[in-house]
């Protein structure tokens, strides 16, 4: 069992993951609409 600080740092980085790769997408779809 992970303790509470690992799981919220791994928590955080997959969340930020997540963000990038949404923020790569929604800029795509921008361009292309441009």
């Amino acid at each position: 069992m992970a303790t509470k600080p690992t799981k919220t740092s791994l928590v955080q980085s997959v969340v930020f993951s997540i963000f990038l790769y949404a923020a790569e997408t929604w800029t795509d779809k921008k361009a292309d609409r441009a």
